[in-house]
């Protein structure tokens, strides 16, 4: 890809016969540049004018030439690096982490590409006992660890996703606590809803201890309640 802009016009001073004169104009003249063989970076590259008629010569041009650089197009595959900020639950773990994909494909200027040493996508946990899907749109870094702009850079996909498995660890179980009760309201009343805070309780044993196993309160006594009690 050519970096910079060629002039826009190319002035030149001829001489020929009055008649071959008066019979030019600038629709017959092209300049042109030669980009064939000219290396890859900055150069400074000859502009070429032609045409006219075998009784007009051109005496003077200007410019002559013209600075460009040159700049090589390649993709380059960037790893994809996962932050989690934050932790599980007690008593529970990242299973397999997946990142998809787990590079991606950037293509551009190779002076700018060459530039990108990863990307990395943060995901916030808090308290996970579940399953996390995110996806999310990667920061780039260069080879200083800055963060890279990839503006004028295709990237592909642009985004990636990230499924974080989350499984209880053995010897652990969270359980939801079950209230009992006894008893009937006042007559005139009854019972809308019952909550204990805690909800859930983790508990610890033998896994063979911990399975089917119920978390209970001890009964409550609710004959005669008229009011909301704590």
């Amino acid at each position: 890809t050519i970096v910079g802009r060629p002039p826009d016009s190319v002035f030149i001073t001829i001489e020929g016969t009055v008649s071959a004169l008066d019979q030019i104009s600038p629709d017959n003249f092209t300049a042109v540049i030669d980009l064939s063989e000219v290396p890859y970076g900055e150069s400074e590259i000859d502009i070429f004018v032609s045409g006219g008629s075998d009784q007009i010569e051109i005496q003077n041009q200007f410019p002559e030439s013209t600075t460009l650089r040159l700049d090589q197009i390649i993709t380059v595959e960037i790893p994809v690096n996962l932050q989690v900020r934050g932790e599980v639950a007690r008593g529970h773990r990242f299973g397999e982490i997946v990142i998809e994909p787990e590079n991606l494909l950037v293509t551009g200027q190779a002076q700018r590409v060459n530039q990108l040493s990863e990307s990395r996508v943060t995901v916030f946990i808090d308290d996970a006992r579940e399953d996390s899907f995110e996806e999310r749109r990667p920061t780039f870094y260069d080879v200083d660890g800055n963060v890279a702009s990839v503006v004028g850079l295709t990237v592909d996909p642009q985004d990636v996703q990230v499924i974080m498995p989350v499984v209880e660890m053995a010897g652990f179980a969270e359980q939801p606590i079950t209230v009992r009760w006894d008893g009937e309201p006042a007559q005139g009343f009854r019972l809308l809803d019952v909550a204990v805070e805690p909800n859930r309780v983790q508990v610890t044993g033998a896994p063979d201890a911990l399975e089917g196993l119920r978390v209970q309160t001890d009964p409550l006594d609710l004959s005669g309640l008229s009011e909301t009690q704590t």
